[in-house]
């Protein structure tokens, strides 16, 4: 008998391209997932640093007599400032910045230590 020759795929081969094509793809959406996630999560932290160093920047100018801590709300955060006086005429202050990320609360803290304007 002469051999015939092949003019298509059979089942199985299809259902095996298949199987590889659709693993790729979860795995291709899976990650862009995370990315989107991640990019997320990098933009509200760029934002609690800003407010951050906003507030720092106001806290360390502050008369010695009027050093106070304090609290506020800016659009999703919630930040506070905190001081602590330290040997040789000097203080930290610290800010924390919170926010609701995915379910689960995010904090950023910045410190520095200054010595208070007179």
């Amino acid at each position: 008998m002469p051999a015939r020759g092949r003019n298509g795929f059979t089942l199985m081969e299809v259902l095996v391209a298949m199987t590889i094509l659709a693993v790729g793809i979860v795995g291709v959406v899976a990650a862009l997932g995370q990315s989107v996630r991640a990019a997320s999560s990098a933009s509200h932290l760029e934002e609690a640093v800003e407010i951050a160093q906003n507030q720092l920047a106001l806290a360390v100018h502050a008369r010695a007599d009027a050093l106070a801590g304090g609290s506020g709300t800016t659009l999703r955060y919630q930040w506070s400032l905190a001081y602590a006086e330290k040997p040789h005429e000097l203080a930290v202050a610290s800010v924390t910045v919170e926010w609701l990320e995915h379910g689960q609360m995010q904090a950023y803290t910045l410190s520095q230590v200054f010595r208070p304007g007179r």
